[in-house]
C-alpha cells in the first residue's frame, strides 16, 4: 500500500523534479521514490520489499494454432 508523505520543497528543486519526470515519462511521484530508492541504495541501506498476495483467478487459457 502506498501511503501518502507531504514535505516542503524549494521552487527550483521541484521545477527541476518536474522536467526530469516530463523527460522520462514519469509521475511526480514515481520520480521521487525513484531518487530515494536510488538514495537509500548508494547509502548501503536495505530497503525492505513489500509482500505481495496473489489472487488465483480463473482465467481461460488459450492455445494459438498455427
Amino acid at each position: 500500500m502506498l501511503r501518502i508523505v507531504t514535505f516542503k520543497v524549494d521552487e527550483g528543486l521541484l521545477e527541476a523534479l518536474d522536467r526530469y519526470a516530463r523527460m522520462k515519462r514519469m509521475s511526480r511521484s514515481e520520480a521521487i521514490r525513484e531518487a530515494i530508492r536510488r538514495l537509500l541504495e548508494e547509502e548501503g541501506i536495505p530497503i525492505p520489499r513489500r509482500r505481495v498476495e496473489r489472487v488465483k483467478r480463473d482465467i481461460p487459457q488459450f492455445e494459438i494454432i498455427i
